[in-house]
Order: C-alpha cells, then sequence, then structure tokens
C-alpha cells in the first residue's frame, strides 16, 4: 500500500471531509522544528509533531539510516479486506521512506512517526520538519 500512496501527487491530496470532525483542522499554521531522535531497530518512535491534515510537510536528513519510514498516523492496520460496514476509512496512514529530503501528506493528519525495520546499529538522527 505504501508504494503506491507515495506516487499520488500532493497536489491531488485533499483533506479528508471527516477530518473537520476528527481529528479537526488546527487553526495555527504549522511551523518548523528540528529535533534529535535515538532511533532503535525494531520500533515506532513518535516524534512528538502533529502533522495537519492535508498539509505538506518536508522532512530533512543528512544521513538517513536505511530501512526507516516516516508515519503519519497510528492506526497501521488496513481494513480493506474486511467485510463492512466500516466504522472507519480504510487506509489512514500514511508511509513514506525516509530520504535525504522526503515530503510527506496525509489527507488525515496524525502525529509524525519513525518507523524503524532492521539497523545495523542503533543511531540518533537529526531532523528538520
Amino acid at each position: 500500500m505504501e508504494e503506491i500512496i507515495e506516487r499520488i501527487p500532493f497536489k491531488v491530496c485533499t483533506v479528508a471531509e471527516d477530518a473537520v470532525l476528527f481529528p479537526g483542522i488546527p487553526k495555527e499554521e504549522p511551523s518548523s522544528f528540528s529535533i534529535t531522535v535515538d532511533i532503535i531497530e525494531q520500533s515506532i518512535i513518535s516524534t512528538g509533531l502533529y502533522l495537519p491534515p492535508g498539509i505538506m510537510a518536508t522532512i530533512e536528513i543528512e544521513d538517513p539510516p536505511p530501512n526507516v519510514t516516516i508515519q503519519i498516523g497510528a492506526h497501521s492496520k488496513h481494513i480493506i479486506g474486511s467485510s463492512g460496514p466500516w466504522k472507519r476509512w480504510p487506509n489512514i496512514v500514511s508511509t513514506f521512506h525516509l530520504k535525504n529530503k522526503t515530503e510527506v501528506i496525509s489527507s488525515y493528519g496524525g502525529i509524525v512517526y519513525l518507523a524503524v525495520a532492521d539497523l545495523s546499529n542503533d543511531c540518533s538522527i537529526s531532523n528538520c520538519f
């Protein structure tokens, strides 16, 4: 699913209608942040940052470790194969492979996470959001 999401042009990614009800649309414009995060193998690490629905963010890092993705939102279980009726959209999480410069967007918004698969060594990275 993430391979498809990464190929959708950002200009067609709009705010989901239900995002107005939950989680809501912030009234403030997003700010820039620089953070340092300790990366641990096979973990999902919260950055403590929230990406509003429909807002594109750019994440810059000098030397991204392999097998790390950016995840927007916490509900990573896809229910598209489940029989309905569904009580939420079948896929509300967006994931993007971490590169030197990674642009991310989500129709639903959500907490920004680093999802780490396999690493050769635990490490720290400094991100600029």
